[in-house]
């Protein structure tokens, strides 16, 4: 009785939805970044930070588990985060071309 199959299996699309669940925080951080950017927002320094922290970890994140979940059944999610994080990086070109 053998449930390693399975259980790397289960792994690798945890791997494509952690991918997908970090894509999505690295545009929720640059959409952050766009608010703090082009608008009156002025928050506290720990808020600016706090949400900021995401653009970075998002973006890696992302890739790091993006490449891991390429060959499983979390294929869809793994490239739906990978996308998210390269949405993210010419997102944040484009922010700092246009507000630099």
């Amino acid at each position: 009785m053998s449930t390693s199959q399975s259980s790397a299996s289960g792994r690798s699309s945890l791997a494509g939805g952690m991918s997908a669940a970090f894509g999505l925080s690295g545009i929720a951080a640059l959409v952050w970044l766009w608010v703090l950017t082009a608008t009156p927002i002025d928050p506290a320094n720990w808020v600016r930070i706090l949400g900021l922290a995401f653009l970075p970890v998002g973006v890696v994140g992302a890739v790091i588990a993006g490449t891991a979940g390429l060959r499983s059944a979390g294929r869809r999610y793994a490239l739906f985060g990978l996308s998210a994080a390269a949405v993210t990086v010419i997102g944040f070109v484009l922010l700092i071309t246009i507000y630099g």
